[in-house]
């Protein structure tokens, strides 16, 4: 990802990514894939996508669980950085296509989430399984109180 895509990252959008990294090296792991990016994502409760995950009835304790499955465990300390996997780029560019399309010049933790669903993978395939469909997700953004969508300050 170039700098320029991300400065357009907001600061939460821009820790999921960091969350997803660490969970990925943590677990030996030396790439960041979907099922990193929406582990990330639902790292902080105060996170835009996460109260779009739950204002579409996905329930986000069971979205870890099931991601965690889906990440076999590596052997620790073996990985000391983990870059994006090309579907984890294309998520990216997809995060950024939906934030154009809804009329934001950044991109939140809502834009990732939304990538993540349309990119096409296992990953979306588990999140649509759950109740979060691209369709169900941009509803729900639709739904959610303004107040809510100003939790993702720019970073």
């Amino acid at each position: 990802m170039d700098l320029s895509m991300w400065q357009r990252f907001t600061e939460r959008a821009r820790a999921a990514v960091y969350f997803a990294q660490e969970e990925a090296v943590r677990r030996g792991i030396s790439y960041v894939g979907p099922e990193c990016l929406l582990l990330g994502l639902t790292q902080d409760a105060d996170a835009v996508a996460v109260a779009v995950l739950r204002a579409a009835g996905v329930d986000t304790d069971q979205l870890r669980s099931r991601l965690e499955t889906l990440l076999s465990e590596g052997v620790a300390d073996e990985v000391s950085q983990a870059s994006l996997t090309p579907s984890a780029k294309r998520v990216v560019e997809l995060a950024y296509t939906e934030a154009r399309a809804r009329g934001c010049d950044y991109i939140g933790t809502e834009h990732l989430l939304l990538g993540i669903a349309l990119e096409g993978g296992d990953v979306s395939g588990l999140l649509a399984e759950l109740g979060g469909t691209a369709d169900s997700l941009r509803a729900a953004i639709s739904r959610l109180p303004s107040d809510e969508m100003k939790g993702d300050p720019v970073g």
